[in-house]
C-alpha cells in the first residue's frame, strides 16, 4: 500500500467518509477488482460536494509502465 499527495508519501491517514463516499469508494474498490486486466487503472471518488478527491488504483508492478513518474520513483525508492 502506497499513500501519496503529490510526491510525498506517507505511512498512514485517517479517512472520514460520509456514507455515500464510502460506498463509493467501496463501489470504485469492487470495479476494479472485477476490471482486472483490462484499461480501468485507477478511479477516483469525490466528496458528496465534489472539493475533495481519492483517486484508488490496484498497484500492478507487471504493467508498472502505467503510472505517473512521480508515483513510480517513490514505489522503487520503496522498502516494501
Amino acid at each position: 500500500m502506497f499513500i501519496i499527495k503529490d510526491t510525498q508519501s506517507f505511512d498512514s491517514i485517517d479517512l472520514l467518509l460520509t456514507l455515500n463516499e464510502a460506498i463509493e469508494l467501496k463501489d470504485a474498490l469492487e470495479q476494479l477488482i472485477e476490471a482486472e486486466h483490462n484499461e480501468t487503472h485507477h478511479l477516483h471518488v469525490s466528496s458528496n460536494d465534489y472539493q475533495t478527491e481519492i483517486t484508488v488504483s490496484i498497484l500492478d508492478k507487471t504493467d508498472f509502465e502505467t503510472y505517473h513518474k512521480s508515483i513510480k520513483d517513490i514505489i522503487r525508492n520503496s522498502k516494501k
